[in-house]
C-alpha cells in the first residue's frame, strides 16, 4: 500500500495528513466502511482534493510509543497481544489495515484501539505476508519482558513461517494461551464458571498537549459567513474542483470559485468575517493573488504582511487575527 502514497506527515495540531498517488486508486467503499466501524481511525477527505486525507490522531498514542516505554508484568505480554490482534483481524477482515506499530493507536483515557486503514483499491490485503512479518518483527524488537518469554518465542517462529497470515498468528497466540491455563477445579467445571476478565491496558501515559496556534489565543474570537460554505469536514463533499480557504479553527472549507473574491467585515464581501481588528474592506484574491486593500491590521502570508502576492497551495494566510489555509485546486 505504500506504494500508492505520495505524501505522508504528522502535523503540529495532529492531523495526520496522506497523499495519495493516483486519484483512481481512492476507493468510496473502504472510505464510507471506515466511518461506520468505530476501531478505525477518523478520515476525512479533504473537500476540495481528490487525493489529500487526513486522519484524527489526538487523544491517542501510538502502539509503538506505548511498547517502548512500558515494561509488561508477568502474565500480561499474551492478554494485551490478544486485545490488539483480535481487533486488528476483525477490522481487517473487511478493509485494509496499515501493519505499522506507528499506525494501530491507543486512547489514552484507557487503551481503546484504533487502526490506520487506507480508502484504497487494494488486491488481496488479507494476505500481505511481507507487511505481516514486518509487523511481527518490530514488535519483538520493541516489546520489554522480565516473563512470558513464550509468546516471544511464539512470534519469532511466525517469523520462520512460510505461509502467514494474520489469523494463523491470532489461531496460535490462543493456543499458547490454552496451553499455559490452569486447569479448571471440580466447582469451575460444575457450574462453568469462566476465570477471564475483561483485559485493561496498564500505565498509559498522560495525554499529549498538541502546540496551539496563535490565532486560536487572540483577544477575541472571529467568526465568518459566506455565501457558500462546504459545511462538514468530516466527509467527502460532492462539489465542483476549485481552490478554496480552510479554517484552521473549525477545518470548514470556503470555496472561492469567483475572479474576484473579496473578504472583509462589510455584508456586500464574499467572506464576511466578524471582528473589529478586521476591516471593512480587508483583502482580495483575483485569480489566485491575494491582494491587501489598505486594512488596518493586515494581511499576511505564511507570517509575513504583504500587499500583493501569488498564493501557493498550503500557503498560511491570516487576516488580523484569523488564520486559513490556502489550498490551490488540483488537476489529477
Amino acid at each position: 500500500m505504500d506504494a500508492m502514497l505520495k505524501h505522508m506527515e504528522v502535523r503540529d495540531d495532529g492531523f495526520l495528513e496522506v497523499v495519495l498517488k493516483r486519484t483512481k486508486d481512492f476507493d468510496e467503499y473502504i472510505f464510507q466502511q471506515i466511518h461506520k466501524d468505530e476501531r478505525c481511525l477518523l478520515c476525512v477527505r479533504d473537500p476540495r482534493s481528490k487525493t489529500r486525507l487526513y486522519y484524527d490522531t489526538k487523544g491517542y498514542l501510538t502502539l509503538k510509543e506505548y511498547l517502548q516505554a512500558h515494561l509488561f508484568a508477568e502474565r500480561e505480554l499474551l492478554p494485551f497481544l490478544l486485545y490488539v490482534l483480535e481487533d486488528m483481524v476483525q477490522v481487517n477482515a473487511g478493509k485494509p489495515v496499515s501493519m505499522r506499530l506507528e499506525h494501530v493507536f491507543l486512547s489514552y483515557d484507557g487503551g481503546l484501539l484504533r487502526f490506520l486503514v487506507f480508502p484504497l483499491v487494494v488486491d488481496n490485503w488479507l494476505f500481505q505476508k511481507e507487511e505481516l512479518k514486518q509487523f511481527l518483527k518490530d514488535l519483538l524488537d520493541c516489546v520489554r519482558v522480565t516473563q512470558d518469554f513464550a509468546a516471544l518465542g511464539f512470534l519469532g517462529y511466525c517469523l520462520r513461517s512460510e505461509d502467514l497470515t494474520l489469523p494463523q498468528v491470532l489461531q496460535g497466540l490462543h493456543d499458547l494461551q490454552a496451553a499455559q491455563a490452569k486447569p479448571l477445579g471440580l466447582l469451575e467445571k460444575l457450574f462453568h464458571i469462566t476465570r477471564e476478565e475483561p483485559f485493561q491496558v496498564r500505565d498509559l501515559p498522560a495525554p499529549k498537549t498538541m502546540a496551539v496556534p496563535s490565532f486560536a489565543i487572540a483577544e477575541e474570537s472571529g467568526g465568518y459567513a459566506v455565501q457558500k460554505k462546504l459545511e462538514s469536514p468530516t466527509q467527502e463533499l460532492l462539489a465542483q474542483d476549485c481552490s478554496c480557504l480552510v479554517d484552521l479553527k473549525s477545518w470548514n472549507s470556503i470555496r472561492v470559485d469567483k475572479a474576484q473574491f473579496t473578504i472583509g467585515r462589510a455584508k456586500d464581501n464574499d467572506l464576511v468575517l466578524s471582528g473589529k481588528t478586521i476591516s471593512q474592506h480587508h483583502a482580495c484574491i483575483e485569480e489566485g493573488v491575494l491582494k491587501d486593500c489598505g486594512s488596518a491590521n493586515g494581511t499576511y502570508i505564511n507570517g509575513e504582511r504583504i500587499t500583493s502576492r501569488e498564493l501557493k497551495d498550503q500557503d498560511v494566510i491570516r487576516f488580523a487575527n484569523l488564520q486559513f489555509r490556502w489550498q490551490k485546486e488540483e488537476i489529477v
